[in-house]
């Protein structure tokens, strides 16, 4: 398994999209990247502890990879806007992506990402760098709109599907 960490607005959609990947067999909401131990959402959303809204992506390299990710995920987000997607506003809903220290693997594998990302250069606020912390959100917000399907969410779910269709990774 591989595992790589996104952040890309509220983790309620990142999450579902990404779950509806072949090769991806784990996701986890959760904060990062912030300087305090194991927040919560309230202390999350006072936007002083730093954290950023964040899945935990567990995949198997056979199936799937970085790239194809990488490609969903900035699918369903907007890496131009800064601390926010759509209506969620701040910087617990900046744009990240984060990989374990040690995992030289998986950080060259993004940054062979961004090599052929011409578009991208100098221009998104994504930021980079390997992870320092991950805490698990809490247990409602694990799978949230699995629970509650009528949850706001800024991502498409049947544009994330169509495309995963088109390209051959959505789960059956």
């Amino acid at each position: 398994m591989h595992k790589i960490y996104l952040a890309g607005g509220c983790f309620w959609g990142v999450q579902t999209a990404l779950d509806f990947m072949i090769g991806v067999e784990e996701t986890v909401t959760g904060y990062c990247a912030g300087h305090i131990d194991n927040p919560t959402y309230e202390e999350v959303c006072t936007k002083t502890t730093g954290h950023t809204e964040a899945v935990s992506v567990s995949f198997n390299p056979e199936i799937t990879n970085t790239s194809s990710i990488l490609d969903l995920f900035f699918k369903i987000h907007d890496p131009f806007q800064l601390d926010g997607q759509g209506n969620d506003i701040g910087p617990q809903y900046r744009s990240g992506i984060y990989w374990d220290r040690g995992n030289e693997l998986v950080h060259d594998q993004i940054k062979d990402y961004f090599k052929n990302r011409e578009d991208f250069k100098n221009k998104i606020t994504t930021e980079f760098m390997p992870i320092r912390n991950f805490w698990n959100a809490e247990e409602y917000h694990q799978k949230y709109l699995v629970k509650n399907p009528t949850g706001y969410c800024h991502v498409n779910m049947n544009e994330v599907k169509n495309y995963l269709l088109v390209k051959g990774l959505l789960k059956k």
